[in-house]
């Protein structure tokens, strides 16, 4: 979570405690959505446990979206407001539904998404990985066909590109390396001031 203490701590304990879990869950034959699904929960409570025992990790955490596919099946654990797009031909499909305050406000008629966009708590999470010691860990399965991109990224890049313009470069050709430069350097030239994270795959 940036501008939280030690944000970096609680994503790279959350990554490294998720990849063990996920391989041993998997290793032990459990279907691969609850393996997934258990994998982000241990990930939550090794954060909290760690961010318990000290006093300088106190109140950090992290978002994830955590993706593991399977015979042309994606599965997407999620928690915070970290997102997933599917990109298949010239539509663009949110993957994942935000765990932020202003989505509250949107959901229940109480701004609009424009307006949304410009909040000034647009930040504030009501979700997210080691904040507590057990978090509701939303999770979708996806078909995917040949051809599909995903995006997996940070409001670094969805909070300063509109949908639509992340479908146009993402749409645009070119290899997975230069695409994800344009994503990046498009961010930074509307004003991007957050770390920006950008996974690209494609099917």
């Amino acid at each position: 979570m940036g501008g939280h203490r030690a944000g970096e701590v609680a994503s790279f304990t959350a990554l490294r405690h998720l990849e063990e879990e996920l391989a041993q869950r998997l290793a032990a034959g459990d279907a691969p959505d609850a393996a997934l699904l258990k994998a982000v929960s241990a990930a939550n409570r090794r954060v909290f446990e760690l961010a318990g025992q000290n006093r300088h990790l106190k109140g950090m955490g992290t978002t994830v979206t955590a993706c593991l596919y399977r015979s042309g099946v994606l599965i997407v654990a999620h928690v915070g407001d970290s997102r997933a797009y599917l990109c298949r031909g010239n539509s663009i499909l949110q993957l994942t539904e935000d765990h932020s305050l202003v989505r509250e406000l949107v959901k229940n008629g109480g701004i609009t998404e424009q307006e949304a966009a410009q909040h000034p708590h647009r930040n504030v999470l009501t979700r997210a990985l080691g904040t507590e010691q057990t978090v509701a860990v939303d999770l979708g399965t996806f078909t995917m066909r040949p051809g599909d991109r995903l995006v997996l990224c940070t409001d670094g890049l969805s909070g300063y590109l509109a949908p639509e313009d992340i479908l146009a470069v993402v749409s645009g050709g070119g290899d997975l390396p230069g695409v994800v430069r344009d994503l990046v350097n498009k961010a930074l030239s509307a004003g991007g001031a957050d770390n920006i994270t950008v996974i690209l795959v494609e099917f």
